[in-house]
């Protein structure tokens, strides 16, 4: 009718509409955090972007880690390479090593935030939070981000992941 909006009037055409916009909003990636976003919103949003199904999800997400997330240390073992070696070495460790924060962050059963982001400091310009996950084949580790907020210009109080850091198989962090 002019004006407005069709509305299915039998069961089945009404069902197969549900269906189609449950099933679009299923396959939406979900928003990239951003760097000023509030520390466990990042840490959130990372392992949600990750997680999600799809190749082009994952490599967006990756993308955006590097180019928006990532600080320098993070960066470190790629300083003579660009984010395409990024995005790749990612998947193939996430695909070789399924206990790796990649084989975890991507392909992993779930992940859980276990202890809530928290600063130090009298300015809180670092701080950490512990994530839980088990891989897809099962096993469980712990990972500590450790994020920072740039304390300079253009960036200044933005934050960004410094490190993320394994625990041991039985999920302890040893400083051995």
């Amino acid at each position: 009718h002019p004006g407005g909006h069709f509305v299915p009037a039998d069961p089945e055409a009404i069902q197969t509409y549900r269906d189609f916009l449950v099933g679009s909003a299923a396959r939406s990636p979900p928003n990239l955090p951003a760097a000023t976003d509030e520390p466990q919103a990042i840490i959130e949003g990372v392992l949600a972007a990750l997680g999600h199904k799809g190749d082009k999800s994952v490599d967006r997400a990756l993308r955006h880690i590097w180019d928006h997330l990532a600080g320098d240390n993070f960066k470190f073992v790629y300083r003579d390479s660009d984010v395409e070696e990024f995005i790749a070495d990612a998947r193939t460790t996430a695909e070789e090593f399924s206990t790796s924060f990649y084989g975890n962050a991507i392909n992993g059963k779930r992940w859980q935030i276990i202890r809530d982001f928290q600063t130090t400091g009298a300015d809180g310009w670092i701080g950490t939070a512990v994530v839980e996950t088990i891989s897809s084949d099962d096993r469980l580790r712990r990972w500590i981000w450790e994020l920072r907020k740039h304390k300079r210009p253009p960036k200044m109080g933005s934050w960004f992941i410094e490190n993320i850091g394994s625990s041991d198989a039985d999920g302890t962090f040893d400083s051995d």
